[in-house]
């Protein structure tokens, strides 16, 4: 919902925020990311959240991958409402 009030492209943020440009993130980078979005979420939240998108539990995530769990989260959030 962020991401779209804010008309922020999810590549360019997620490019922003690889710090090691690898194409991945990981925790502390998604971490990051959630408090430059200013998103209220604390520490233990993050975490399964990163842990909801790193399911391979590699310690870290790709694009794609992030990418396919916020279109899989907004299909479920559509379906409950």
């Amino acid at each position: 919902e962020v991401l779209i009030r804010e008309r922020i492209q999810i590549e360019r943020l997620f490019f922003d925020f690889d710090e090691t440009q690898d194409g991945t993130l990981t925790l502390s980078e998604l971490t990051r990311l959630i408090y430059f979005l200013r998103i209220n979420a604390n520490k233990g939240s993050i975490k399964l959240l990163f842990e909801a998108i790193d399911y391979e539990k590699k310690n870290y995530f790709t694009l794609n991958e992030f990418k396919h769990f916020l279109s899989e989260s907004s299909f479920i959030r559509q379906t409950e409402k």
